[in-house]
């Protein structure tokens, strides 16, 4: 994979902590890397160029739309303000929908395309949905068929991986579509009948899940127009659908894999990796102008976990999909941080639009850099997101605090880089990476042919 702008520096300089400092990084040298260019293959993600049902005209009957039911609706945001109410406040992830059981069956619709392309079309509605996420038990590799999911707002159709490389578990959740109305389109294959949607994630009302208007847009601090390229919003699903924040960072020997930095206590196994969905330039495009809408944006989904570590609150992926060219890898230190050192944090606080944060170094927690906002803050969203030094190099992801608009003087805690490194960071992104032979590269989803045109005989049996 190619790349530009690359700059490596190791300083074997033997660090010298002052006495009570931490033991894993007693005896640790100081390792420096600089932020490089990415200008690799560009977003693969899973939008494909077909012309699905719904931009044929087509529509599915009122009597063939499965709907989730009030009552299901109300009690899942009834459990999402307990979750709310009982989560930590100082725990900076986000929820933003709920599980709800899937419709008990799929009546689809056969379509006979422009192209002549047969396929089936249902959909999926559940009242005031934000968004919605479909959970199939049955993967498109069993089906030996290609499923798509797209919606009114959200009109690009994209692919439901095929689950070779995922193992075909127990089904596989497919891309998040914005808007209360969800289509599936089956291109290809035999038995639909055997298409089952088990869980949905409802996404949740707005008012559950905005940012505070104490943040700063990033886009009005131009300093800052390549690191903020590093930043990416992401929702994964553990329970519910949660949203935090990451960043790509670079490695010592330059190999542009796609390392992708975010907090423990945001997820710290395969199974969440796996339904991760990182969206990419989510922020203004003129200072305190107007967001994108996030079905516009590129996005990459799912990813390898490498490791994790509680102490330091630290996740390392390598994604399966890469982030648009131009998107900076970040350069890191294992430094400490000075005594009330200047530090910068991009994030994505209410799973908005990107912002900015300045403040200091307030005092050294031992795993943590404790810090203090002198402009901006961060909010529930922001967890895993990156903590600058004074030269612009991370040395830190979020882990908790009590900081928000509505307490501008409180603090918040990144896990240390330094400690996260000699915790596992370094057997990926040190000189010396660990024989790392798993194949993260996704199935070949690049075939929409969903099996070829075929007949009607290719939709028996739903």
């Amino acid at each position: 994979m190619k790349h530009a702008l690359w700059c490596v520096a190791v300083l074997a300089a033997a660090a010298l902590f002052a006495l009570g400092a931490s033991p894993t990084q007693q005896h640790l040298d100081v390792q420096k890397v600089e932020s490089f260019v990415f200008d690799g293959d560009g977003v693969h993600d899973l939008s494909i160029d077909v012309s699905p049902a719904l931009r044929t005209g087509f529509k599915v009957s009122d009597a063939n739309i499965a709907r989730i039911d009030r009552g299901t609706i109300d009690a899942a945001i009834d459990r999402a303000k307990t979750r709310l109410n009982r989560m930590d406040p100082t725990d900076k992830r986000m929820l933003i929908a709920e599980h709800v059981a899937g419709p008990s069956s799929l009546k689809f619709e056969p379509v006979v395309e422009y192209n002549r392309r047969v396929s089936a079309v249902t959909a999926i509605q559940a009242e005031n949905a934000t968004s919605l996420r479909a959970h199939f038990s049955v993967t498109p590799a069993a089906l030996g068929a290609t499923i798509l999911v797209y919606s009114d707002l959200d009109p690009t159709p994209r692919k439901v991986r095929s689950g070779f490389l995922l193992g075909d578990k127990d089904g596989i959740w497919g891309p998040r579509v914005e808007g209360q109305t969800m289509f599936i389109e089956i291109l290809g294959g035999k038995n639909l009948k055997n298409v089952v949607v088990d869980t949905v994630a409802y996404g949740l009302p707005v008012s559950l899940i905005t940012a505070g208007s104490c943040n700063l847009d990033v886009t009005c601090y131009s300093a800052y127009n390549d690191l903020k390229t590093a930043v990416g919003r992401y929702s994964f699903e553990d329970g519910g659908s949660y949203l935090c924040t990451g960043q790509m960072v670079a490695d010592q020997q330059g190999t542009g894999r796609l390392f992708f930095l975010t907090a423990n206590h945001c997820l710290n196994d395969q199974d969440a990796a796996e339904t991760m969905e990182v969206y990419w330039n989510y922020e203004t495009t003129s200072c305190n102008g107007s967001a994108p809408s996030l079905f516009t944006l590129p996005r990459s989904s799912g990813a390898d976990h490498k490791v994790s570590g509680f102490a330091s609150d630290f996740t390392l992926v390598e994604l399966y999909d890469a982030p648009p060219n131009g998107t900076v890898f970040l350069g890191w230190t294992t430094a400490d941080l000075g005594n009330s050192e200047d530090v910068t944090a991009i994030h994505h606080p209410g799973g908005s639009y990107k912002r900015i944060s300045f403040g200091h170094e307030v005092s050294d927690e031992n795993t943590h850099w404790r810090v203090t906002w002198d402009q901006g803050t961060t909010e529930g969203g922001s967890s895993g997101s990156v903590l600058f030094n004074d030269d612009d190099l991370l040395v830190g992801q979020l882990h908790r605090g009590s900081a928000s608009c509505t307490n501008q003087s409180g603090w918040d805690e990144y896990g240390k880089f330094g400690n996260s490194y000699v915790a596992g960071l370094s057997d990926y992104l040190g000189d010396s990476p660990v024989d790392d032979d798993d194949d993260t590269t996704p199935p070949d989803d690049d075939d929409d042919s969903g099996g070829g045109c075929g007949s009607s005989a290719d939709l028996a049996g739903y």
